[in-house]
């Protein structure tokens, strides 16, 4: 929805927490691109800010890269944890 902006972010249900942002948007124009499963959502939002932001500039929970930029870097990550 924001070009070169991208949220990364904490969700118990993922659907449920677009569907919220979709009503901020006169267009609905926001979309999930990626989404990891994990045990400690707190510690993994966390491990992904500080990853991302070595990389790219950083706004709260925002990142300004492409989308398939910060899921590269957080694939890496998740599957080191795993």
């Amino acid at each position: 929805a924001y070009p070169e902006w991208i949220k990364v972010g904490m969700a118990v249900d993922s659907n449920d927490r677009l569907n919220g942002y979709q009503t901020s948007s006169p267009f609905r124009d926001f979309k999930i691109v990626a989404n990891w499963t994990r045990e400690d959502r707190r510690a993994s939002e966390i491990a992904a800010h500080q990853v991302l932001e070595k990389y790219f500039e950083r706004r709260g929970e925002w990142f300004k890269c492409e989308a398939w930029e910060a899921q590269e870097y957080l694939e890496e990550l998740f599957n080191e944890e795993s």
